[in-house]
């Protein structure tokens, strides 16, 4: 299982969500961020007075797949983001999902996965406290 991370602008959110649809995606989640991109700021005209916006609104995509469907997914994201041939306007991270907890009873388990019992989740936050804690 692989978690693709897209930071996109926020008008291309619909498109991409009903391409993925078309995959066997275990989920998909949409957040609208703000965030800057690089040093490029854009003027707002607000009750006739013209300011400077130093953050953009986009929004960001989590999508949980399986391996065999990363590249897909990938290339789905970057074709709707394309601005012209050789530019993309999206920001995608691949992250593996080695250890996978559900908590809760309204997640089911993704296909093939294990999920830990509670006794697993407690000795799970033990372990990273205690990793966060020496890496201070």
């Amino acid at each position: 299982m692989k978690l693709i991370r897209c930071l996109v602008q926020s008008f291309q959110c619909e498109e991409i969500v009903g391409a993925i649809d078309g995959f066997d995606v275990w989920s998909v989640t949409v957040t609208n961020v703000a965030g800057r991109s690089g040093n490029h700021r854009r003027a707002v005209v607000y009750r006739g007075c013209e300011f400077q916006e130093s953050l953009m609104p986009f929004a960001l995509l989590d999508v949980i797949v399986s391996d065999d469907l990363v590249d897909e997914v990938v290339r789905v994201v970057t074709d709707k983001c394309a601005t012209s041939p050789t530019t993309v306007e999206a920001r995608i991270a691949v992250v593996a999902l080695g250890g996978w907890y559900a908590v809760g009873g309204a997640c089911p388990p993704a296909r093939g996965a294990t999920v830990p019992k509670a006794h697993r989740l407690a000795e799970f936050f033990h372990t990273l406290t205690a990793a966060s804690s020496t890496s201070r």
